[in-house]
């Protein structure tokens, strides 16, 4: 399960090609907020989908019966935007991540989920 987790992770990564030559997620983070509007729905989207990806792996889990990583309330729905400010309220609190390489902004977006939602 780790593996295909991390598969997705790794997979989802290499989705948004506009943001390739992006090196850092400090870099990531400016083209987000001041580049074109395409560029941030780029963005957005690319969030949105690890999210869906991560909601899938929680699903599964849960039906192997393993532990859930994360644990929103039932009545939550989040979109891609939604998602993003997870992701941004997470890195505002986390300034550590601004240097590290842009190639891990879904582990954050996970470590972003499992703050915001944790399991009890």
């Amino acid at each position: 399960m780790k593996r295909a987790l991390i598969s997705l992770v790794l997979w989802f990564s290499m989705l948004n090609p506009a943001l390739a030559d992006v090196d850092k997620i400090s870099d990531y983070l400016d083209r987000y907020e001041n580049g074109p509007k395409e560029t941030r729905e780029r963005v957005e989207f690319g969030i949105g989908e690890a999210a869906d990806a991560f909601a899938w792996a929680n699903t599964s889990r849960e039906y192997d019966g393993y532990s859930l990583s994360y644990c929103p309330p039932p009545h939550i729905s989040l979109d891609a935007q939604g998602y993003m400010g997870v992701f941004l309220s997470y890195l505002s609190d986390n300034e550590q991540f601004l240097d590290e390489p842009s190639n891990i902004r879904n582990f954050i977006l996970l470590l972003a989920l499992k703050r915001s939602f944790p399991c009890e």
